[in-house]
């Protein structure tokens, strides 16, 4: 089930969600400049928020708006954000970052596997009738001990692909297995592109203006003129509804890897996450198409390694030869 406050397919797998009411938070007042760009004094410590059901409605839930911390002033943490911001990346990725109204550092993720969650306020949520953006990250970014699914942009995305597996009870020896850039500033990025897609998927900016490249790849492609409660449905290649190729595999586990290999191969997904639902697949989009075009610290190979005896397939190259998904990439520019 998918909801308007989703973390998406699992626990450790970046979230979209709805909803703060600005007027009602415990916003401070920003005075630290740091770097001489548009998120200067919007980052903060986030004091309490629940991203995950706060956006629920109908459930006799009140609304609980973010709860301000401190603002961030840690460097290493600033140098890094405007790093995997602004370094050289694509003006629509900056765009959508400088529209965030404050990005958090969610201490109460350090024990989860969750990277990170983006929050989308719609306008007739808020009552100055207008929207607002809202990403938090993990401080297990910048943990040297943290390990697991953040210690690295391979680490992360093998832990994305393997949890998915897990789900219908099965487990593989894939893996993301190699990375021209696969620091902390990447895997930033990634977090931030993921979360920030999931918003510009939410507010209805892009999504119109995309149905053309989608129907590339889903044969019918809701596309929601507002949020909705429930992610709309997607039909690929006469297959089942939202979750496919999950489906396929669960049906013959034993052919798993083969199913893996044609869906990276194939030139119509980003990922193996992309194939989960219409607005996954418009996320990991846009994920890729931030860290394969930008100048600084840009991804230019990106290994999936199936442990089949057969050769590893470099994601993204296969992202940037493909015509579909460079057509589905392209959209974002408009």
């Amino acid at each position: 089930m998918w909801k308007t406050c989703s973390v998406a397919v699992l626990a450790l797998i970046l979230g979209s969600c709805t909803e703060p009411n600005r007027n009602q938070a415990s916003f401070g007042v920003a005075s630290q400049r740091y770097f001489g760009s548009c998120l200067d004094g919007k980052i903060f410590e986030l004091k309490q928020f629940d991203y995950a059901t706060n956006g629920k409605t109908g459930l006799g839930r009140k609304y609980q708006p973010p709860q301000l911390g401190a603002e961030v002033t840690d460097t290493t943490i600033l140098n890094d954000i405007n790093a995997a911001a602004f370094g050289n990346t694509p003006a629509y990725f900056q765009k959508e970052l400088c529209n965030l109204e404050y990005l958090f550092i969610d201490r109460n993720l350090s024990s989860k596997e969750t990277a990170g969650w983006g929050f989308w306020e719609a306008p007739d949520q808020s009552s100055h009738g207008v929207s607002n953006s809202f990403v938090g990250i993990s401080p297990s970014v910048w943990s040297t001990s943290s390990g697991g699914m953040l210690a690295s942009l391979t680490q992360y995305k093998t832990n994305i692909l393997a949890s998915m597996l897990s789900t219908v009870g099965v487990s593989t020896a894939v893996a993301y297995s190699g990375a021209n850039e696969n620091g902390r500033v990447v895997l930033l990025r990634a977090i931030l592109a993921h979360e920030v897609g999931h918003i510009l998927y939410r507010s209805g900016k892009v999504v119109d203006a995309c149905s053309a490249e989608y129907d590339l790849t889903w044969d019918k492609y809701a596309k929601p003129k507002k949020p909705k409660r429930m992610l709309p449905f997607g039909y690929q290649d006469g297959k089942t509804s939202v979750g496919w190729r999950l489906k396929d595999i669960r049906r013959t586990p034993a052919k798993a890897v083969d199913y893996l290999r044609d869906t990276y191969t194939s030139g119509g997904w980003a990922s193996f996450l992309a194939t989960s639902t219409p607005e996954e697949d418009f996320v990991e989009t846009f994920t890729m198409a931030v860290l394969t075009g930008s100048g600084s610290q840009k991804l230019t190979r990106l290994v999936v390694d199936f442990k089949d005896g057969k050769a590893p397939v470099d994601i993204a190259q296969v992202f940037l030869a493909s015509s579909v998904l460079q057509q589905k990439a392209g959209c974002f520019t408009r």
